[in-house]
């Protein structure tokens, strides 16, 4: 199916982190393009939709943007607009540690036996335990987004 955007209820964002992990570069640098046509985005569309949802990605601190440098010195790249500094950015993302710990993190299998034999009662009381916790993690956003993205599923 060629997709046109990528919407949370197209793809998770742990989904998307894993494929931002699997065509790094050796130095997990990837092109948001790559990203958007390893999910299958139609070409006209490829670029944008994986960087605007890698955009989002970034505010919530799962992945990073390349800050370009000067070709001369070295430094950090900036331009100027209405007087004010801005990084000059580049076509590369890559994970962050939270990403990569979103990406790859797992429940032992004691866990998912727990969670797999709660009565809708004891679902329930979790879920209030849960999204307690959830609200005040360093991945809130994340959470509440892998969230939506399963109800979508329904």
């Amino acid at each position: 199916m060629a997709l046109e955007s990528l919407r949370i209820t197209d793809y998770s964002d742990r989904e998307v982190l894993l494929i931002v992990k699997d065509l790094a570069d050796p130095d997990g640098w990837v092109l948001a393009e790559d990203v958007g046509g390893a999910i299958g985005i139609v070409q006209d569309h490829r670029r944008r939709a994986a960087a605007q949802r890698l955009s989002w990605l970034q505010r919530y601190g799962a992945v990073e943007r390349e800050h370009l440098r000067d070709a001369e010195t070295g430094e950090l790249a900036y331009r100027t607009h209405h007087g004010e500094p801005y990084p000059k950015w580049g076509q590369r993302w890559r994970l962050t540690d939270m990403g990569e710990q979103m990406a790859d993190g797992k429940l032992r299998a004691p866990q998912q036996r727990a969670l797999d034999g709660l009565t809708d009662a004891q679902l329930l009381l979790a879920m209030r335990h849960v999204s307690s916790r959830a609200r005040v993690a360093d991945g809130a956003k994340l959470i509440e987004r892998e969230w939506r993205y399963q109800w979508a599923q329904r």
